[in-house]
């Protein structure tokens, strides 16, 4: 009888194959298919929860329900299906499971609930017992929760492992359960380190010894150990089990199966791989705090309070302040809170004071060491540990962890392939398991970390750490392969990013779908847009649109990217992405520096004409048209109607969306506010459609503008009141930015003035942040006019008139309204001359300077 009862109620088809579960048939062509029952009900399971990846756990319990099986049985299933169905129709996800990633040509049936492992049971008894652990332990600190954790699964569950990349503080946890289960198992609470133990062989020997019972000669010394422990309740711990880890895990299954009051907690860098029986738990690093958060919540994080508590003990005279908390945190960050790296950092501070260690933490492999001589030699120095790690793994995992240094933050499997692919240590795509199992390894030593917010939504994601970052650079150096890495690395992101922006421009994804992707690669992005600045010009030009894609509402990062690039750009580019890049540089320059921003436009124009591409000729002229939002030229007139010729109702949406958006400014500019309102409905309908949000909420915001400029004060307020509480708490930051002086404008003009003033104290801390200033200037000095401030609104509106004259622009409509109002209030009450005056003394007024200004209760000028 088959283990699993087949649930599809009705066939499904993919490519070749029709798997008809309800008949445990698999057909191929139309003919009944060869293969095993245990593999066919793997096939079912995945394709029942094709949703999701399925852990290997759940499909042992699944496929094998009640039956202790070993995991390698799942894999030769796996490769089965794999032989039969071709390589990419299971896909192995290091560190989760397995996932069925064939396309279907119908739908699979709903996902199958799981089942969990009945607990086991331990009677415990109160005796006192014996043991091996010393009366009194130093405190545990920062592991509250992972004690509350792990006690319960000790009790319900015979082997339990602890893993976790060396230093992350394993053995002392262990070390406090057991201390604190001394009473409740009456045989005995004992302790085994592994760490000095070379020989497989002697693994029973030593347990045996610990233990204090024979276990018999040499030839069968595990034999012996377990009819020795069968009567007996005890607990014990083995401890740094990775460089032993077949011949331990050989021995915990041996002594699971044959004690059954027996209690094993095991810590090491990898699991065991006892599927059926082990509960492991992966120890992350101590909580480490915002640094801004004040002294009296960050002091209770376990990294700062470790930190804390192990500075006091180097240096009496340390103690954690009001002053020094935020550096400590930044300490315990860059750390990434692991434990030993903490406590070798803290141990440091006495020589190198607080501001001293946080500099040198560049170099923290070798300044992280300590002279305890009790510590075990790996854990004196953070490198030690480090080199003991990298030991236990084998040339392929060696290789594949060094190359990964070169990611900044997290990485997907399809680039780390990519990057650790040197054309000879068989990672290519010839053998695409090759990376997989390597990686696998990594996650499963902890020295790379899967990410779990990536498990059900995208790809799986995996990190390493700062410290084994910088660790796996050091030694990609050490073999040569660090430029040659970075090439590559430089490449991947490219190629990512590149395949990202042709999937937005071809209508498949949106773009706040296509942002959300690009994000979480940002760290990369900026990586390899260092490397290819200084080597390749064309590379540098193409990361830079893609990157600032990603970094829409970053906007000073954006400058500095546009001016970095701006030497890349020479005649040896490619015309095609040399053309892409103008385009963009003329987007982002339009209403900052007009003049460079219709320079940048006409070159992509230009180009795009060379290069007969009529999507790329039709957004360059939207540029153009856009450069100079103050003023519709000859040449602006002439490019609207190119680009009018030039539309095509059959491009995607985010295309015709920037051409929608040239025709409202055109209009906007033109004073046509009949025709710009027109526009503005058009490019709302196509930024909703091209999923691009941003501009759908900016779209709000100039549609209520708009209506400000037509004197519809109250729908203008209305308008902007809903759009600043939509973007309010969002991460659309830039957007709530212009809506925030947009309705400030319109409560002025409404005389709503207590309002106002409350938006403009919340819009003005952003002014810098999004380039919004000189909007701002206006409408703070119209503010100051209004609350008969003539002084302050005098020296606000020459602060305004320096803005635009910076960035040598000209205001729009209703910025130019709310600037002579104010100065006519200020001329009524002191007179032309004095406001001159005044106007040129806010010219010179710095940035840090305003807020004091525009928000003061009381002219104090007037007494003069």
């Amino acid at each position: 009888m088959p283990s699993v009862p087949a649930k599809a109620a009705a066939p499904v088809r993919f490519g070749r194959f029709e798997l008809r579960s309800a008949e445990r048939k698999l057909l191929v062509d139309g003919r009944p298919a060869k293969l095993g029952a245990r593999a066919f009900d793997v096939l079912v399971a995945l394709v029942e929860r094709r949703e999701r990846i399925v852990h290997k756990n759940d499909l042992l319990d699944i496929v094998w329900p009640n039956v202790v099986v070993e995991e390698n049985n799942l894999q030769v299933h796996i490769w089965a299906l794999r032989k039969l169905l071709g390589p990419d129709a299971v896909s192995t996800i290091p560190g989760y499971g397995y996932r069925f990633t064939a396309a279907l040509d119908e739908p699979a049936a709903a996902p199958a609930a799981g089942s969990g492992a009945a607990p086991g049971v331990d009677p415990p008894d109160g005796a006192a017992p014996p043991t091996n652990l010393p009366d009194r332990l130093p405190s545990l600190i920062g592991r509250s929760d992972d004690m509350d954790a792990l006690a319960p699964l000790l009790e319900r569950h015979p082997l339990v492992s602890i893993v976790g990349a060396g230093g992350m503080g394993k053995t002392r946890l262990a070390q406090q359960l057991l201390h604190d289960r001394r009473k409740l198992h009456a045989d005995g609470v004992f302790w085994v380190d592994l760490d000095g133990l070379s020989d497989p062989g002697l693994v029973a020997a030593a347990v045996a010894a610990t233990v204090g019972v024979q276990a018999g000669g040499a030839g069968d010394a595990l034999e012996g150990l377990v009819a020795a422990v069968r009567p007996l309740r005890l607990l014990v711990a083995l401890d740094n089990a990775e460089h032993l880890i077949d011949e331990v895990a050989r021995v915990a299954r041996s002594l699971i199966d044959g004690a059954p009051w027996l209690r094993l907690l095991v810590t090491s860098q990898t699991p065991l791989g006892l599927v059926d029986t082990e509960q492991v738990y992966r120890l992350g690093p101590l909580a480490v705090p915002d640094v801004a958060l004040p002294l009296g919540q960050a002091q209770h994080f376990g990294a700062v309070a470790l930190f804390a508590e192990r500075a006091r003990a180097a240096d009496r005279s340390f103690a954690l302040s009001a002053k020094n908390v935020a550096t400590v945190a930044r300490i315990c960050a860059q750390l990434d809170g692991m434990a030993l790296a903490i406590e070798l950092a803290a141990s440091r501070v006495p020589l190198l004071g607080l501001d001293g260690l946080a500099s040198a933490l560049g170099e923290r492999l070798r300044v992280l060491r300590t002279a305890k001589r009790d510590a075990p030699p790996r854990q004196q120095t953070l490198r030690a540990a480090l080199d003991w790690s990298y030991s236990l793994l084998g040339p392929s995992e060696q290789a594949m962890f060094r190359r990964l240094g070169v990611f900044v933050g997290g990485f997907s499997l399809e680039m780390a392939r990519h990057v650790a692919d040197d054309g000879s240590t068989g990672f290519d795509a010839h053998d695409a398991w090759a990376a997989v199992d390597a990686l696998g390894v990594l996650v499963d030593r902890s020295l790379v970390n899967a990410d779990p917010r990536h498990v059900t939504a995208g790809p799986p994601r995996y990190r390493l750490l700062e410290t084994p970052r910088a660790y796996a650079l050091q030694q990609l150096a050490a073999a040569g392969e660090l430029e040659a890495c970075r090439r590559r690395h430089a490449i991947a992101v490219l190629e990512h990013f590149s395949h990202a922006e042709a999937q937005l421009r071809a209508g498949r994804i949106g773009v706040d779908e296509t942002v959300a992707e690009l994000e979480a690669d940002l760290d990369n992005g900026r990586e390899a847009l260092a490397w290819a600045i200084e080597h390749d010009a064309s590379s540098a030009l193409a990361l830079a649109v893609s990157l600032n894609l990603a970094l829409r509402e970053r906007r000073q990062e954006e400058r500095s990217i546009w001016e970095a690039t701006a030497m890349c750009a020479t005649d040896s580019v490619p015309d095609e992405v040399h053309a892409c890049w103008a385009q963009r540089c003329a987007h982002f320059w339009a209403g900052r520096k007009p003049a460079l921003s219709t320079t940048w436009a006409r070159t992509a124009v230009q180009l795009y004409r060379r290069l007969g591409q009529p999507i790329g000729l039709y957004l360059a002229l939207a540029e153009l048209v856009m450069s100079d939002p103050t003023r519709l030229g000859e040449e602006q007139v002439a490019a609207l109607a190119e680009m009018r010729a030039l539309d095509d109702a059959a491009w995607p949406a985010v295309v015709r969306c920037r051409g929608a958006m040239a025709e409202f400014r055109a209009s906007s500019t033109d004073g046509d506010f009949d025709a710009a309102q027109a526009a503005a409905q058009r490019m709302l309908m196509l930024a909703e459609r091209s999923g691009n949000s941003v501009v759908a909420n900016g779209t709000l915001a100039n549609l209520a503008d708009l209506a400000l400029a037509r004197g519809q004060v109250d729908q203008a307020v209305a308008h902007g009141t809903v759009l600043e509480q939509r973007l309010r708490g969002t991460r659309h930051q830039m957007n709530l930015a212009f809506a925030r002086v947009n309705l400030a404008g319109a409560l002025l003009a409404q005389g709503a003035l207590a309002r106002a003033r409350d938006m403009a104290q919340a819009g003005w801390p952003m002014a810098a942040t999004f380039d919004v200033r000189e909007y701002w200037a206006d409408n703070l000095a119209l503010l100051a006019a209004l609350e008969d401030r003539p002084r302050d609104a005098a020296r606000l509106r020459g602060y305004g008139d320096a803005l635009y004259a910076a960035i040598g622009s000209t205001r729009q409509a209703n910025e130019a309204r709310a600037a002579e109002q104010a100065r006519g209030l200020a001329r009524d009450a002191l007179g032309e001359h004095e406001v001159a005056r005044l106007m040129a003394e806010g010219a010179g007024l710095r940035d840090e300077e305003i807020a004091a200004l525009a928000f003061g209760l009381a002219d104090p000028g007037l007494a003069d």
